[in-house]
């Protein structure tokens, strides 16, 4: 019963040939990655991955987020279980960087008035934002 309701890949020496077949919102839909996967024979060739080009968005918010940015990445070798990438991530996300961008806030409030620290603030997590919502 519990391979109805959970995607099952039986075939363990083509598994990662498989899963590039779908993409990682596929298997949010296990009964429709399971009919298709009745069907093997059937599977389409694996489409060509798209090429990143420059993003100037991508690049403004990386120098914006410096620090956060450093964290996440002496942080990421030392874990050791895949299962809590996605977590430790999470949690320099929703810590790091707000925590950072205050930060940042308060030193340009200092300088330039308190005006011009808001409206940095704004545009800065509103950068953050579209890019979250554009990127692929």
């Amino acid at each position: 019963q519990l391979k109805k309701l959970t995607t099952h890949i039986e075939d363990k020496n083509s598994y990662e040939e498989i899963v590039e077949h779908f993409t990682a919102d596929d298997f949010l839909y296990p009964e429709k990655v399971n009919k298709t996967l009745e069907n093997l024979d059937t599977l389409p060739a694996i489409p060509a991955k798209k090429k990143k080009g420059f993003n100037p968005l991508l690049m403004l918010v990386n120098i914006n987020s410096i620090f956060p940015l450093l964290i996440w990445k002496k942080a990421y070798p030392k874990i050791k279980e895949k299962e809590y990438i996605s977590t430790f991530r999470f949690t320099v996300g929703i810590t790091a960087f707000p925590v950072f961008y205050l930060i940042q806030t308060a030193i340009i409030s200092y300088f330039f008035g308190v005006e011009i620290g808001l409206i940095y603030l704004v545009i800065s997590v509103l950068a953050v934002y579209i890019l979250t919502k554009t990127r692929f």
